[in-house]
């Protein structure tokens, strides 16, 4: 794309900071892409040198607050045309701030970093390998010149994150995030409750997921102890969230939490009490009324935290009652609950077994090895899966349809080999004669 000619171009001398910030109008427009890739490519041409020696402090701030505007994720739509070009920019710009970053006493403002933070996940639709490490180079530079505990707490937990949930708080909790004294039987609201708009960490677009984990990542057990009210308050939004994407993300951030927070925090401030009542619901997702998909989405991240939690929890203080307390109530509100659910499933049983016991005594069934083996995995995978209804009410079935296979494959075997026999035979008394 050509650039207007009022703007200065980045062949011959490169600009100063200064030069290339004031480009930039008062009203800012982010649909300007023309000024954009001028920009970035000014950039890619600053002689770090001067930059560092003279400081431009309020030509970064003006940039930094200007490339905010293009560092929102695409939209993940249909138009793959339209997401490769938004992904492109992104890339220009974030290969001019980590060329700027890595400039001798450039600081970016915080709210650059929270722009950049949601591309340092490679997994994330937005994003990119090469965006991801680009935006970790510019998050290690950057994390280096400040306080760290200062900006995941201040920056992003209470400034970032913190003011979009007034709405969507957990009644488990008290304002400053900590375990409420009484219990609350509703968690909190649920979407539609608030009219059309949903909580602001669901959408395409939604980076707070993102920057919430980015900020368990970066987090150790001597931050989680000081500052762990910070954390929780969308944590148990996500936990108490009825969409499955946003609580399997709560499940697995809460598995964080639990393995770097101190145990004596889930103790003595009760934090650890109110996830295992946030998570306990979890394990009723259960078909048909959450989707076969969706709930194992949710029980194996939902078991694995509430396991670790208990653990964790109680080997702190050595309550022993307590965590077989935990446990069992997994066993009783999971596993068995789940038992006494798959009863639904009864009837599926009662159509599979019979066709697998069929074909597994079929006469003709040595002629097809192949069929063998298919029959014999779908037989071992009902019982694998089903096991406590399968012994119990179709186990003699199962054991007559294998034992007739055994002896069709063995004798078929046998009929196989006297046949070779014989027509070797026949061949070499053809050959003699």
């Amino acid at each position: 794309m050509d650039q207007p000619a009022h703007l200065p171009r980045h062949g011959g001398q490169s600009l100063s900071l200064d030069e290339i910030a004031d480009q930039i109008p008062l009203k800012q427009d982010p649909s300007n892409i023309t000024l954009l890739e001028t920009i970035v490519a000014q950039l890619q041409h600053v002689d770090s040198a001067a930059v560092a020696k003279q400081g431009n402090d309020t030509a970064v701030s003006k940039l930094g607050r200007f490339a905010t505007l293009f560092l929102s994720p695409p939209p993940m739509s249909g138009d793959s045309h339209g997401t490769n070009d938004g992904k492109d920019h992104c890339e220009g710009l974030m290969t001019a701030l980590d060329k700027l970053s890595g400039i001798p006493g450039v600081l970016l403002d915080d709210d650059v970093l929270l722009a950049v933070i949601p591309f340092a996940d490679a997994a994330a639709p937005w994003s990119t390998d090469a965006l991801a490490d680009t935006s970790a180079r510019i998050l290690a530079r950057q994390i280096s010149l400040r306080d760290k505990t200062d900006f995941i707490v201040s920056a992003l937990l209470e400034t970032a994150i913190k003011p979009h949930l007034s709405k969507w708080r957990s009644t488990r909790l008290t304002a400053t995030g900590r375990p409420a004294a009484y219990d609350a039987p509703a968690a909190r609201n649920i979407p539609g409750d608030l009219g059309a708009g949903g909580p602001p960490w669901v959408g395409e677009r939604a980076t707070m997921i993102h920057l919430f984990r980015w900020a368990l990542d970066e987090s150790d057990a001597t931050l989680l102890e000081a500052h762990w009210s910070s954390f929780t308050p969308f944590l148990l939004a996500l936990l108490d969230d009825p969409t499955t994407g946003a609580r399997v993300q709560g499940l697995q951030a809460a598995e964080i939490f639990i393995q770097k927070c101190p145990g004596r925090i889930l103790v003595e401030r009760g934090i650890g009490r109110v996830l295992e009542e946030a998570m306990l619901p979890t394990l009723h997702f259960l078909p048909t009324h959450t989707p076969e998909s969706e709930s194992a989405q949710l029980l194996g991240p939902a078991y694995r935290a509430l396991v670790l939690l208990a653990r964790t929890r109680f080997d702190y203080d050595g309550d022993r009652v307590a965590k077989q307390s935990l446990l069992d109530k997994l066993l009783r509100e999971g596993v068995f609950s789940a038992y006494a659910h798959s009863s639904e499933y009864i009837l599926i049983l009662e159509d599979v077994v019979p066709m697998l016991a069929g074909a597994m005594t079929d006469p003709f069934l040595p002629q097809h090895p192949r069929y063998i083996l298919v029959v014999a995995e779908a037989l071992r995978s009902t019982i694998l899966n089903c096991w406590p209804r399968v012994l119990d009410q179709y186990g003699a079935e199962i054991l007559r349809a294998t034992v007739m296979c055994w002896l069709n494959v063995s004798a078929g075997i046998k009929a196989a080999g006297q046949l070779r026999g014989v027509l070797n035979g026949r061949s070499g008394s053809d050959g003699q004669g």
